[in-house]
């Protein structure tokens, strides 16, 4: 097996707390859908953004510092591509918590209120 994959599956199981808690609060989110569709949407759009996020930038930092070394590219721009890396996983994870944030202080309907 390669190294890279062995990072890789290091790095999910060192991110699975957080990301059981993800998929548990998704699925109750599921569950009670019928309370509040759109605070429901929005969390579940930040859950799988973040999900995704998280499973695919992890295997690019497992798997790009073999493939650039190996390509003949230097230190130096792996720290670049790193750099890039991290930017854009910083935005999307701040969307996702912007979802959330939403989700929490959507309009939801008052008690008799029909829905």
């Amino acid at each position: 097996m390669d190294p890279w994959i062995m990072n890789f599956l290091s790095m999910l199981l060192m991110g699975a707390p957080v990301i059981i808690v993800q998929i548990v609060g998704a699925i109750l989110a599921i569950v009670w859908r019928r309370r509040c569709p759109r605070a429901t949407l929005c969390f579940c759009l930040a859950i799988a953004l973040s999900l995704v996020t998280n499973v695919f930038t992890n295997f690019l930092y497992a798997w790009l510092p073999q493939r650039v070394l190996e390509g003949g590219g230097s230190s130096m721009e792996l720290g670049t591509v790193f750099t890039v890396l991290g930017l854009a996983r910083g935005i999307a994870i701040a969307i996702a918590w912007a979802l959330v944030v939403v989700a929490v202080l959507i309009e939801r309907p008052t008690v008799g209120e029909p829905e």
